[in-house]
């Protein structure tokens, strides 16, 4: 694992500096077409037009509008897409035309970059499929807590550049054995109940996490989404106006 990360830190660059450039090409193509538009909007007339350069189309497209939030970069936005989306590990993914698509056909170093991410994004997750078959024989032991701190570090790490705090850590782990945690104002609770949240998943059960109102709820769980894509989990929302049915 520490190979594939060393492997993965370099690799991540190499990937957001190719779609950063491209972006800045499509401004200038595009230049017409987005005056007026406000950021969000402008933000998702490019992200779609770097994908279709990429040959990513059909539901990719529309997962790309739900994702779009904060200040999330494009580049950000588009690499969230790949793996949460599991474009860039399906079969029909062609990373010669997304190379193509950024400008980097023939590029060795970007071809790596995409193997790279492709082959941890498989390692986390093969990580958590042995996990969750420990915590649902076993419960949730030291052990199977800890492996899911660690994995949580990892997926954050790749998600925000950061780690989790020590208390964070602790948090997330006694609110994951059913215990109440009082959490003082920011001392990072969108992050601390990550651990949480992903325990109980490990187990089996539905994972539910509530917040004061939907904005923060949108907040959390967007800047959640990508590190619990890359273990494998699906992230959604559910406002206070929304069916199940309508939770993004």
């Amino acid at each position: 694992t520490e190979i594939y990360t060393l492997s993965l830190h370099d690799a991540l660059p190499i990937f957001q500096s190719a779609v950063r450039d491209s972006v800045s090409v499509k401004k200038n193509l595009l230049s017409s077409q987005l005056q007026g538009l406000d950021e969000q909007a402008a933000k998702l007339a490019l992200g779609e037009a770097v994908l279709k350069d990429m040959g990513i189309s059909g539901k990719a497209l529309g997962d790309f509008k739900k994702l779009l939030s904060g200040d999330k970069t494009i580049e950000g936005l588009v690499l969230e897409l790949l793996v949460a989306g599991d474009v860039m590990l399906g079969d029909s993914f062609d990373m010669d035309s997304a190379a193509r698509g950024l400008g980097l056909d023939g590029n060795s170093t970007f071809n790596t970059a995409i193997k790279n991410v492709r082959e941890f994004v498989k390692v986390l997750r093969n990580e958590t499929g042995r996990l969750k078959e420990k915590a649902q024989t076993q419960g949730l032991t030291d052990e199977v807590m800890a492996t899911a701190g660690a994995l949580i570090q990892l997926g954050q790490n790749l998600n925000t550049g950061t780690q989790q705090y020590d208390e964070q850590i602790s948090t997330g782990w006694l609110m994951g054995l059913g215990n109440f945690v009082n959490v003082g104002p920011g001392e990072g609770k969108t992050f601390a109940m990550a651990l949480s949240a992903f325990s109980r998943a490990l187990t089996g059960q539905h994972s539910v996490v509530t917040g004061i109102s939907d904005s923060y709820a949108w907040r959390d769980a967007m800047q959640n989404n990508f590190t619990f894509a890359v273990l494998g989990m699906n992230t959604s929302v559910m406002n206070n106006d929304m069916s199940a049915d309508q939770a993004v």
